[in-house]
């Protein structure tokens, strides 16, 4: 499922982010195991869902197809 980010995530609100992810940003679901992860949905870059993940927060993301 692919999801656009609504607002700028950064490091400073989620200190697990290596860096900023701009709003606008295309991000996927994350099918990979993602072993017990608990700060959000797991995304990723990778368009099959690979890895490397990351979360988002729940209001930072929003479906854009898929739904």
């Amino acid at each position: 499922m692919t999801y656009t980010v609504t607002r700028d995530v950064t490091p400073d609100e989620c200190w697990w982010l290596a860096k900023a992810i701009s709003r606008g940003s295309t991000v996927y679901r994350c099918v990979k195991p993602t072993y017990g992860s608990t700060r959000g949905p797991a995304f990723t870059f990778d368009p099959d869902g690979g890895y490397p993940f990351f979360e988002l927060p729940h209001d930072a993301v929003s479906p854009t197809e898929g739904i």
